[in-house]
């Protein structure tokens, strides 16, 4: 008779020592979990405060001889910038592409990137170029007549 009340008591504390171990494995879990998302929401809003202040233009796309192209970027914003890309389109949906990059623009300062291009006739084969950076909204599309040389 003695030995069912161990048996119950057993069986409780059992159940209890379960049931704590389920929860601190799930608390530790989450707590993983959070940390990640508010570093990764930090980095985010870091990002975007960073990049409030960014703008860029271009202001003009030169094209030499056919087979050389010049672009002036100009960083209109309060911050500065790092090209990541910057490509010239032709008319056939052929890309190409700066070797000047990545290159830094500070706030209010413009630069020039080249490109080997074959823009035969010009202007007719010139469509456009794109320039991204490193602050996604301060994207430059330059869609106008390059000056041919």
């Amino acid at each position: 008779m003695i030995m069912k009340g161990v048996e119950t008591l057993l069986a409780a504390v059992l159940l209890i020592g379960f049931t704590v171990a389920i929860a601190a494995t799930v608390s530790v879990w989450f707590t993983a979990v959070t940390r990640d998302t508010q570093s990764s929401v930090t980095s985010k809003s870091d990002t975007a405060v960073d990049c409030a202040g960014a703008a860029m233009g271009i202001d003009q796309v030169y094209v030499f001889n056919n087979s050389v192209a010049r672009a002036v970027i100009r960083n209109k914003g309060s911050v500065n910038l790092s090209i990541i890309t910057a490509q010239i389109f032709d008319s056939q949906g052929n890309n190409f592409t700066s070797s000047s990059l990545p290159a830094a623009i500070n706030s209010g300062s413009a630069i020039s990137l080249d490109f080997s291009a074959n823009l035969l006739p010009c202007p007719q084969t010139f469509s456009r170029l794109i320039v991204t950076s490193s602050c996604a909204q301060a994207e430059s599309v330059f869609t106008g007549m390059p000056l041919c040389m």
